[in-house]
């Protein structure tokens, strides 16, 4: 997702999120949950945001250069993403492990209160909380954070990508979990396509 605010800066200049994901996996213990770990990126055209200072030095091998590692239990990151869409209600969306990544997609991010206002444009707030060997107590539970506005067809593209990488790395089960959890969107892409 490439921040939309500003025509006058290059594509290859622009802020960019990206989400990548490992696997996603369901529990036959646990009903209608998907578990699923991924990497959290934040970019200015191919290079990392932050200096690596701000990276924490504890994850996975599989989190490049540039992302935090993050969890993601029920995919609410997705699920949250398609209610936002489909309704204008805010997601917030909080990673419980280390290094505890908070993503707010809103259609107005400094309003009080959930909007059910569908706009064109959305606010993207990624807060890092409890990153890396710079953070101490003194910072108040918050780190670095970025900012980007991105328009509906975007946010709505970013999603189905999402969804498609999600399908890609999930277990069978998962997998079965996945289709029933997110028909909707499903069907909403496959009606679109067919018209």
């Amino acid at each position: 997702m490439i921040d939309d605010t500003d025509d006058d800066v290059p594509m290859e200049r622009r802020l960019r999120l990206s989400f990548v994901w490992r696997c996603v996996t369901s529990d036959p213990q646990i009903a209608d949950e998907l578990e699923g770990q991924l990497a959290i990126g934040l970019f200015v055209g191919e290079q990392p945001l932050f200096s690596p200072a701000v990276y924490d030095r504890w994850h996975p091998d599989f989190v490049q250069p540039g992302y935090f590692y993050a969890e993601d239990s029920g995919c609410r990151l997705l699920r949250g993403i398609w209610t936002t869409l489909r309704t204008g209600r805010r997601l917030d969306f909080e990673d419980t492990l280390r290094p505890y990544v908070r993503v707010v997609v809103s259609p107005d991010l400094l309003s009080p209160g959930p909007t059910d206002d569908l706009k064109q444009w959305f606010d993207v707030l990624v807060v890092i909380q409890h990153g890396g060997p710079w953070h101490g107590a003194a910072m108040g539970g918050s780190g670095t954070a970025a900012l980007l506005s991105v328009g509906r067809q975007q946010l709505e593209k970013f999603f189905y990508n999402l969804l498609d990488e999600t399908i890609a790395v999930c277990n069978e089960m998962a997998l079965a979990d996945l289709a029933a959890a997110f028909a909707e969107p499903l069907a909403a892409r496959s009606a679109a396509r067919r018209a």
